[in-house]
């Protein structure tokens, strides 16, 4: 479905790229590269709207859809999948636009000149534009984070070193989100819904588990390690 709504968009991107460079006396080759470009960065943000609901804890639209914990997670599995390729193709041409087609140097496209750094630089005298070079650095930020999360959540790396896993989700999925809501501002507008479930869903939980612990926490009474299993263990907790 997001293929098919973003390459629903081709013609019309094409043809708006055609007007532009002719209106503006630019290369036409390198717009149509970029609004593609542009269309692989929009699949990618769209999977990323939903893919915080599937895995809220004690979420009510699963029970309402009727969907079991395992199949929700799928569900995110593979839209974190599918983000990244989308937004990997994204940056590869983007990449490839920056060695062969552009005139500035690779450097000066990814990172801010001195006078990008005021409160609000004159664009007129920065070659090249500040916000040419902002989009592409907080991009190129909102990768590195997006790579790590994606490699780190291979069930080669889950299976060995969860807590590798667990940690890099929760510090470079946020990142990642932050700074694509910075590479381009009206993301948020995609982004927001889905964090603000996750938070509204997951916070009564995580309040409820600081409350628990500042209260003495839970008292562990016994661990058994569970034979031929891989390195489980059965753990007894005392209840009231």
């Amino acid at each position: 479905p997001v293929l098919v709504v973003c390459f629903s968009f081709i013609a019309s991107r094409m043809k708006y790229a055609d007007m532009k460079a002719e209106e503006e006396e630019m290369d036409v080759v390198l717009l149509r590269w970029e609004y593609t470009s542009y269309m692989f960065g929009f699949a990618s943000v769209l999977c990323l709207v939903w893919f915080l609901i599937p895995v809220s804890r004690h979420s009510i639209l699963l029970v309402a859809m009727g969907w079991s914990p395992i199949h929700a997670l799928r569900i995110h599995i593979w839209a974190g999948y599918l983000s990244f390729i989308y937004m990997l193709l994204h940056a590869l041409i983007l990449v490839v636009l920056w060695f062969t087609i552009y005139e500035y140097p690779v450097w000066k496209q990814i990172i801010p000149a001195k006078q990008c750094w005021k409160w609000h630089p004159d664009n007129k005298f920065i070659e090249p534009p500040c916000n040419h070079v902002y989009w592409n650095w907080t991009g190129l930020v909102a990768t590195f984070f997006f790579t790590i999360l994606w490699a780190t959540s291979l069930d080669w790396v889950r299976r060995r070193n969860y807590r590798l896993f667990y940690w890099s989700h929760i510090i470079c999925g946020t990142m990642m989100l932050l700074t694509t809501i910075l590479h381009m501002r009206f993301y948020a507008l995609y982004l927001l819904p889905s964090s603000t479930y996750y938070l509204a869903s997951t916070m009564p939980t995580l309040i409820q588990a600081l409350a628990s612990r500042f209260r003495g926490g839970v008292k562990i009474t016994k661990v058994t390690a569970v034979p031929d299993s891989g390195g489980c263990v059965e753990v007894l907790v005392e209840t009231n």
